[in-house]
């Protein structure tokens, strides 16, 4: 019978836990949030440096011939370089701030995902431990139960032998 109780548990064991099933799937959905919201974002950047360049690139075109112009239309057309360049290095930025937000977030997805992984192997470990508590005390009781048996079999044969 304990036998069976045994086998019982251990094929339950082997079972996907529906907790732990359920939490994987939230794990899941919010990476999948997360990774939606980072390309996103990505795009948005994307979309961003490439009005700049378009933008850069008609400056550029408007303001070749420079030399030709007054010197305030030169005044003017270093200003707008200028302001040009200090565009671009403000989006280089926001793309620099936003690359590393897109790894913190991965980081801290890993980080949830180990902590998730170290409570699930916490739980496991504790699990085990209620299990070895448990066949302790069971093989402790089953070497009394043989240690009973062994003295009952000796005092019957020695009552044979003295019967005899």
């Amino acid at each position: 019978m304990q036998d069976k109780v045994l086998d019982m548990e251990k094929k339950n064991s082997l079972l996907p836990d529906e907790n732990n099933v359920a939490r994987l799937q939230e794990e899941l959905k919010a990476m999948n949030l997360r990774e939606s919201e980072a390309m996103k974002s990505l795009r948005e950047l994307q979309q961003q440096v490439k009005e700049l360049n378009d933008n850069w690139q008609a400056h550029l075109s408007r303001t070749g011939g420079r030399w030709k112009d007054s010197p305030r239309k030169n005044t003017m057309n270093d200003l707008q370089d200028e302001l040009m360049s200090l565009r671009l290095r403000e989006t280089q930025a926001q793309a620099d701030v936003r690359e590393l937000r897109q790894r913190l977030v991965e980081l801290e997805t890993q980080d949830q995902i180990h902590s998730n992984h170290l409570n699930r192997m916490e739980q496991e470990c504790a699990g085990l431990h209620e299990k070895v508590q448990y066949l302790t005390a069971q093989n402790k009781g089953l070497q009394t139960q043989l240690s009973e048996t062994k003295r009952k079999h000796a005092e019957s044969e020695c009552k044979v032998s003295e019967i005899c």
